[in-house]
């Protein structure tokens, strides 16, 4: 049986192999756990989840320059074929050591349970934002107009 979705929970829940098309070709055929956690190609990683994706160019063993983040990042395995790296929004902290990237908050929208918290790059003028999930106590904590992001390498995948 084949379906075809647009909805990944329903994906997810129904399906053991998924493929990933776009403009009609498959991009990524795979079972549905590898292509959750490493999408592969920009379309698989905006289908599956990942609201947070930058160019990049190499530079350096194992780290990539974020273009639309203005930060350079380590990551997990070998970028020189990445164009492009994306994070979940749940992957993004506040504060944090790693990957850090300084931002101004532009938006804080309140769910039942958490924020979502629209970020900019300190350093910003093109207008690009990403969005971070927060726990309701953890932003109330760290509430103000500026805040520190980080993204842990593990969390960070490359993309095509």
């Amino acid at each position: 049986v084949m379906l075809v979705s647009h909805d990944r929970d329903e994906v997810y829940r129904l399906s053991d192999i998924v493929a990933v098309m776009n403009d009609g070709h498959i991009e990524v055929i795979d079972e549905k756990s590898r292509v959750f956690s490493d999408p592969r190609t920009v379309n698989g990683a905006l289908l599956t989840g990942y609201r947070n994706i930058s160019a990049v160019r190499p530079s350096g063993e194992g780290k990539v320059y974020a273009i639309d983040w203005d930060a350079e990042l380590e990551v997990c395995g070998d970028p020189s074929g990445a164009g492009y790296i994306g994070a979940r929004t749940q992957s993004v902290v506040l504060g944090g050591t790693e990957n850090i990237i300084k931002c101004r908050v532009v938006e804080v929208i309140k769910n039942p349970f958490s924020y979502t918290v629209m970020v900019s790059p300190e350093k910003d003028t093109k207008g690009v934002r990403f969005e971070i999930t927060v726990s309701k106590p953890k932003w109330e904590l760290s509430k103000g107009s500026s805040v520190i992001v980080s993204i842990p390498k593990e969390s960070i995948v490359l993309l095509k």
